[in-house]
């Protein structure tokens, strides 16, 4: 009886001392929602094709590959299954150029993100499908997938740690990190640290 007692002791002490661990650490290069992570190894800077050029940026990281063309527009690769697009407004103001904008993006800055921000996760299905070197591209069905935008109710923000741009290569390097929740409550956090390409999404 006293070894029972003896062993449920040490049973109890040791489980005080492991919920004093660390909560575990998100992925890099990915965003949580209830529990599940989800990984994003490609990242693009949105931006206006003006002019005139609209005062602010998005932010796309995805499980898969954007591109942008004359005919179709941003279009994400049909492999893709999840991403997240952060939308941060720098002022209503409209801006000359793409260089005034990202200018404007300094690190060590934190960003409200606006009521477009959104996840997107279970993608299944695409429409205006079209194929560039032998993949197929579109865009996602929302109906037929999950999604969580901040709306009207839902707030968050993104932390610049870190960020260079090239315009003429069009590419740039971020650490970022950020978290909303949506217009239902959800919340998700996430982050990126990487190479990305800018896309002139809208």
């Amino acid at each position: 009886m006293k070894t029972v007692m003896i062993l449920l002791i040490a049973l109890i002490f040791f489980s005080s001392c492991e919920s004093d661990d660390p909560p575990a650490t998100l992925d890099v290069n990915s965003f949580q929602i209830s529990g599940n992570t989800y990984n994003t190894g490609h990242g693009y800077l949105l931006l206006d094709d003006g002019p005139n050029f609209t005062n602010g940026f998005g932010l796309g990281f995805l499980n898969g590959i954007m591109i942008d063309d004359n005919i179709n527009g941003a279009s994400i690769e049909t492999t893709t299954t999840h991403g997240v697009a952060l939308w941060v407004d720098l002022s209503t103001t409209p801006s000359i150029s793409e260089q005034d904008v990202t200018n404007q993006i300094i690190s060590n800055t934190t960003y409200n993100l606006n009521e477009e921000t959104t996840a997107i996760i279970n993608i299944t299905n695409y429409t205006n499908t079209h194929t560039y070197n032998g993949s197929t591209y579109g865009e996602p069905d929302e109906p037929g997938a999950t999604t969580y935008e901040t709306g009207a109710t839902g707030n968050g923000t993104v932390t610049i740690n870190s960020f260079s741009v090239n315009l003429t290569s069009r590419t740039g390097t971020i650490d970022c990190t950020y978290a909303f929740m949506d217009n239902n409550g959800v919340n998700i956090t996430g982050n990126y640290m990487g190479s990305f390409d800018i896309i002139n999404e809208f």
